[in-house]
C-alpha cells in the first residue's frame, strides 16, 4: 500500500523558479523520493546470507555487501573490495 503524498504543487502553479524547482515542487519531490525508497527498501535493508564456504566470487561482486553467518567471532556484514570479502567491522579478510 502506498501512502498518500502530503505535499503537492497546486494545479497550474509554476514548478520552476530561476531554473530550479519551486519550493512546493521541491517538497513534493523530496517526499516522493522518501516514499519510493520506503517501498523499495522497506523498513530495513536485507543482506543475502552466506557461509564462509559458499562466498560468491569477490571479483564478480566488487562493491557488494553480504552477511556472513559463520565468520570467526560470529556473523558479520562483509563487503567485496574486488579481490576479497572483508568484514565491515575491521576490514579483515573473511576466513
Amino acid at each position: 500500500m502506498v501512502n498518500q503524498l502530503v505535499n503537492k504543487p497546486e494545479h497550474g502553479e509554476q514548478i520552476t523558479v530561476g531554473g530550479q524547482a519551486s519550493p512546493s515542487m521541491q517538497l513534493f519531490l523530496d517526499e516522493l523520493v522518501l516514499a519510493i525508497n520506503g517501498q523499495l527498501l522497506g523498513d530495513a535493508l536485507q543482506l543475502t546470507i552466506h557461509t564462509v564456504s559458499d562466498l560468491p566470487s569477490a571479483a564478480s561482486w566488487a562493491g557488494a555487501m553480504i552477511y556472513v553467518s559463520d565468520e570467526t567471532g560470529g556473523g558479520v556484514p562483509a563487503f567485496s573490495d574486488g579481490t576479497n570479502w572483508r568484514r565491515v567491522t575491521d576490514r579483515a579478510v573473511v576466513t
